[in-house]
């Protein structure tokens, strides 16, 4: 048994949840290519785990930030094309993509004639998207420089074009519009200059959801595959999403206060009454945040236990004094179902202020995680 294995904390990988999540992506998406995000460890998930498992379902694509996620991609053994969106600035790094087919999102004339150069004296032929600025407020290229480049590019048989890319903002608001409405007449325009590459994107998650609209024919599909809605609001259209990561803990042992105790290693929480106190080795070294708007809670016998005082590197506290079966060893749902009862991930990262994806990612980071329901 390894070290992994005897951990009290857990997280577990649902494939079979990815899978159902990737074929509502696809029912949204149409006839649309899917890139699928695998950023950040998979939100967490587990890269080359999930990148399998949506190879299998269907993507088109893998979109990651970094070069080091789209060797780890190749080493893994996916076949699929891999996108690397944050950009590739070093001559090395370049290289790197280049050898291992690997294509790069372009953000600035420099860097596309930097590419080229790298593919001319390697031999091969780069694969590029022109990362555009619609928005007025990123250093992206502009739409002026994108149609010059792109002439200019029209001489370099050493590069070809997949498409342009942008990103919104915002979404379901004017802005947005005005985002799409400039990258659609800019697509309109490069076609008609003779580049046509087929993959311009300009939606992710959310986009997908609010300007479904849109036909770019690649959509770059996230934190919806993790089974997460993409914000509070939202449009019509609201997919079927299972959540795929289940985070588990158990209770190590259970205490009884008098009025007054001090539940915890702070002094932020003392007992106004006597209480019942669970334990749990679930702290902020597993990623649950101590700054908090709401003290939020976790399922223990699928009853809601609110979180008292704050989280210490390795421990936290839970009121469970109306839970009176609560046990040493009951497991702790942190994240997760536990009968007709479930705490989403959503629910936890507005507990802190944080984002879905900032909370699935800190908790697959930190814990032993456990693939369920997968083919590979």
């Amino acid at each position: 048994m390894n070290s992994t294995e005897i951990s009290r904390n857990k997280v577990f990988v649902n494939m079979t949840a990815l899978r159902h999540n990737f074929r509502e992506v696809k029912n949204l998406a149409g006839e649309r290519r899917i890139m699928a995000m695998v950023k950040s460890d998979a939100y967490g998930h587990g890269l080359v785990a999930c990148a399998l498992t949506l190879e299998q379902a269907g993507a088109d694509a893998l979109g990651v930030m970094d070069l080091g996620e789209g060797l780890a991609l190749r080493q893994g053994g996916l076949n699929l094309p891999v996108h690397v969106l944050g950009g590739v600035n070093d001559p090395e790094h370049v290289d790197l993509a280049l050898e291992n087919d690997i294509a790069v999102f372009a953000e600035s004339p420099e860097l596309v004639r930097m590419i080229s150069d790298r593919a001319r004296a390697l031999k091969v032929r780069a694969k590029i998207h022109l990362a555009v600025d619609t928005a007025q407020d990123s250093p992206r290229l502009s739409m002026g420089q994108a149609g010059e480049l792109i002439r200019e590019m029209g001489t370099w048989p050493n590069l070809k074009i997949l498409g342009l890319a942008t990103r919104l903002a915002s979404v379901g608001d004017a802005k947005a519009l005005r985002q799409l409405e400039k990258f659609d007449k800019l697509c309109y325009k490069i076609k008609n200059m003779g580049f046509s590459g087929g993959l311009d994107t300009c939606l992710d998650s959310c986009g997908l959801i609010w300007h479904n609209d849109n036909r770019a024919p690649l959509v770059r599909a996230g934190i919806l595959l993790y089974g997460v809605h993409p914000g509070t609001d939202f449009a019509a259209l609201r997919p079927d999403l299972r959540p795929v990561m289940t985070v588990l803990s158990k209770i190590t042992s259970i205490k009884d206060l008098k009025a007054g105790d001090q539940a915890g290693r702070t002094p932020v929480f003392l007992a106004p009454r006597p209480m019942r106190v669970a334990v749990t080795p679930f702290g902020f070294s597993s990623g649950l945040i101590r700054t908090r708007t709401s003290p939020g809670w976790v399922l223990i016998r699928g009853r809601k236990a609110p979180l008292l005082g704050r989280a210490s590197m390795h421990s936290s506290s839970f009121d469970v004094t109306g839970i009176e079966e609560a046990a040493v060893g009951d497991i702790v749902v942190i994240v997760g179902r536990h009968g007709t009862s479930e705490i989403k991930a959503g629910e936890a990262a507005a507990w802190c202020d944080a984002a879905p994806s900032e909370i699935l990612t800190l908790f697959g980071k930190l814990n032993p995680r456990f693939a369920e329901g997968s083919d590979i």
